[in-house]
């Protein structure tokens, strides 16, 4: 869960080959589970989670983008009937 709300992001910044400002996150996520190395086996669970969540917040200030809801009728249209179809009526 945590690693989808930076996954857009991450992507964007792969597809534009700026590794300058994809470092930033990769570099605070193996910080967070390098400090917590102390912990013994709940360092694992601990560094994943916190790792995931601190790089997913350095990847939203790195990249300004954010999703916007676009409603497109005519693609509503399209996929309305094969969704009613495929979850009953």
């Amino acid at each position: 869960m945590f690693n989808a709300a930076g996954s857009v992001h991450n992507v964007l910044l792969q597809r534009e080959l700026n590794f300058r400002k994809k470092i930033f996150p990769d570099l605070g996520h193996t910080v967070v589970k390098a400090a917590i190395s102390g912990f013994g086996v709940w360092s694992l669970v601990i560094g994943q989670l916190a790792g995931t969540i601190i790089q997913s917040i350095i990847l939203w200030v790195v990249l300004p983008w954010r999703p916007k809801l676009i409603w497109n009728a005519s693609i509503a249209k399209r996929t309305f009937p094969v969704w009613l179809f495929h979850h009953g009526e």
